[in-house]
């Protein structure tokens, strides 16, 4: 008597571990797939960053390069080849202590004290990437918008 009610007793426990994974299983996949989802949006960060850094340090070397545009975007675009759709915006401005904005690469001094000689000297010359990328998640998930704009901007003083 008492081993028909073990034989019971596991043919109700085999039951349940069944419904157990059929509620299981769709969970642990959706769990998968926003996992997988949220990577690749990492991974689309980054690879941006990255490539705003790389198009900056390259027009940071020295005033000629920070002019050169063409260079400063393919560059940007060389770093992240795997991606489809970037679009890099390079720019470059030079200003002075006081906050006065001046033409780069002038023979136009800053003024102000500095060091008791009335003059700072030559402005500072900045290169300004903007990199951006949009992303499209695999699916539509609530309250993440749909595409996801993915944008980076990195300023590098030349040297």
């Amino acid at each position: 008597m008492i081993r028909d009610n073990r034989v019971k007793n596991q043919k109700s426990q085999a039951g349940t571990a069944c419904v157990e994974l059929a509620i299981a299983v769709p969970l642990l996949m959706l769990m998968m797939v926003v996992a997988a989802d949220f990577a690749r949006l990492f991974y689309h960060s980054i690879t941006v960053d990255n490539a705003a850094e790389a198009g900056s340090f390259y027009g940071s070397q020295n005033g000629v390069l920070s002019a050169d545009y063409s260079g400063i975007t393919q560059v940007s675009k060389d770093d992240a080849a795997d991606l489809e759709g970037v679009r890099v915006t390079p720019d470059r401005y030079c200003d002075c202590p006081d906050k006065g904005t001046k033409e780069c690469f002038a023979d136009e001094n800053c003024t102000g004290f500095y060091g008791g000689t009335g003059l700072y000297g030559l402005p500072r010359a900045y290169v300004h990437v903007t990199v951006q990328q949009t992303f499209e998640p695999l699916l539509p998930w609530p309250g993440i918008p749909n595409p996801v704009a993915v944008t980076e901007r990195v300023y590098m003083r030349v040297r």
